[in-house]
């Protein structure tokens, strides 16, 4: 085995049982590859079987990552194995598996839509999603464009079945019309995270927002955009919310179609320079901003920006309890759909609706009330057990410590470094890039704060846990404590 550490897997006739040695004589860094002798061809099923005993006897960081099959393992003169006359693995990435049976329709279906997602020309039935760059958000994506096909996933089967061959087994095809297609209207318990929000007693609750601006075709008919903004409200039940207060207690209540539109302002700078136009557009912008509102609206505004021979830009404003940073990537999506049907002449079709923030917040209140959660309690107070201060500079002062006093350092990594992260790392760590990037910083941290363990929330989507008895394609954001831990 090339890698970390050499290891020849024996495998004996008649018998489930093999023998692993290890021997720790290369640093390091190609990913890992398990050439067996001698056998014939391994087929994907009994290679899928390898990978998943082997999974049993060695830690993540050691397992192959690809079978090659050889009549002896080639030797040196002094009976060691030669690394360097090893073959390298063949990677499928056709329409048959190693067997040269034809993909089943499902596999084709998942196939497909790994290769949009992940963006790549084609995707082999064993090529695992976290070395092809996939992360917690694409799955998302490659679960919503599933669910367009037919096919049910959860979101931790994906990280539970890694490749195309694996989660195509578990993949479940359903009617497209088991969720009801009608709009959702009416009161919705608030999610966590909005709860925590409004626990918080934001002195501007109403100006918490997040904005995305993208580019428009100059050409591009503003009837057909403002109706394809309506048609993206009524599809999309959330963005219809409304929040109220009273007696000191927020509820959310979705409204109907009818009672919510979406106005497309219209704002030219196109008789300005280029300097002139960016002055104007942030003023114009931080006026738009605050302008929403929870109770009377609206929680989505969009405005057309002209700029001349610069082009068209089409700007987005909502409140933060309506969309997070995933949203975005579908909302944009069917927003495009919905034009370009108008622009044909078509009616408006949108991908099929999952199941709504009304049926979810309402499971999420049953579940908590029923103690599913009870187990974790425990945890989750250990994991917020207070942790070694971070050093600071200058002694704490409540009214100096303000975000204006705030100053932000930032670091990127070039194009190389950027791929080396997303597919190497987690390829031969068989880890994913978050992960990756918590061990760097616990890295960092052990040493400037001199301890092993480190305090630090992160944010998550909230869509990776599901087992509710939903896909999980549209919960919003949370935040959840995590201790970095490093031994000595």
């Amino acid at each position: 085995v090339e890698g970390s550490r050499e290891r020849r897997t024996e495998n004996r006739e008649q018998e489930e049982s093999r023998t692993q040695n290890f021997k720790p004589d290369i640093p390091y860094p190609e990913p890992i590859t398990d050439h067996s002798s001698p056998h014939p061809p391994i087929p994907p099923s009994v290679s899928r079987l390898l990978h998943q005993y082997l999974a049993e006897q060695l830690p993540a960081y050691m397992l192959p990552d690809h079978f090659v099959v050889l009549e002896a393992l080639p030797l040196t003169v002094n009976g060691k194995v030669d690394k360097q006359a090893l073959p390298m693995p063949t990677i499928q990435t056709s329409d048959r598996d190693q067997t040269g049976r034809s993909l089943t329709e499902t596999e084709q279906q998942l196939a497909a839509v790994w290769a949009e997602v992940l963006q790549r020309d084609a995707v082999g039935l064993q090529d695992n999603f976290f070395e092809l760059g996939g992360d917690s958000i694409l799955a998302m994506q490659i679960i919503a464009k599933a669910h367009q096909v037919g096919l049910h996933l959860a979101p931790r089967q994906l990280f539970q079945y890694q490749t195309v061959a694996e989660l195509a087994v578990v993949a479940e095809v359903q009617a497209l019309s088991a969720v009801s297609q009608e709009p959702v209207t009416g009161t919705v318990p608030l999610l966590p995270i909005q709860r925590d929000f409004f626990t918080q007693a934001q002195p501007e609750p109403h100006h918490y927002n997040q904005a995305v601006m993208v580019i428009v075709d100059s050409e591009a008919q503003p009837e057909l955009l403002a109706q394809a903004l309506q048609a993206l409200v009524r599809h999309h039940d959330g963005l219809r919310s409304r929040f109220f207060c009273e007696a000191g207690i927020w509820q959310q209540v979705i409204q109907s179609p009818d009672a919510v539109t979406v106005s497309l302002d219209d704002l030219d700078l196109s008789h300005l320079p280029a300097d002139a136009q960016a002055a104007a557009l942030a003023t114009a912008a931080d006026d738009w901003q605050t302008s929403l509102h929870l109770s009377v609206g609206p929680l989505l505004r969009a405005v057309r920006v002209r700029l001349g021979e610069r082009g068209d830009r089409l700007l987005l404003i909502a409140h933060h309890l309506i969309v997070d940073g995933v949203s975005w990537r579908i909302l944009l999506a069917d927003l495009t759909t919905a034009y370009r049907q108008l622009a044909s002449g078509s009616e408006v079709q949108l991908p099929p609706k999952t199941h709504s923030i009304q049926s979810w917040a309402q499971q999420l209140v049953a579940l908590a009330q029923s103690g599913y959660f009870e187990a974790e309690r425990s945890y989750w107070r250990d994991m917020c057990a207070p942790t070694a201060a971070i050093p600071t500079d200058f002694a704490a002062s409540a009214d100096d410590n303000t975000v204006a006093s705030m100053a932000e350092i930032s670091i990127g990594l070039d194009a190389a470094q950027t791929q080396a992260l997303l597919t190497m790392a987690t390829q031969i760590y068989h880890t994913q890039v978050n992960e990756v990037l918590l061990t760097v910083l616990g890295q960092t941290l052990k040493p400037w704060t001199q301890s092993s363990t480190v305090l630090i929330d992160l944010e998550g989507h909230g869509r990776t846990r599901s087992g509710f008895g939903f896909p999980g394609s549209h919960q919003f954001q949370l935040f959840g404590p995590s201790a970095i831990q490093r031994g000595t």
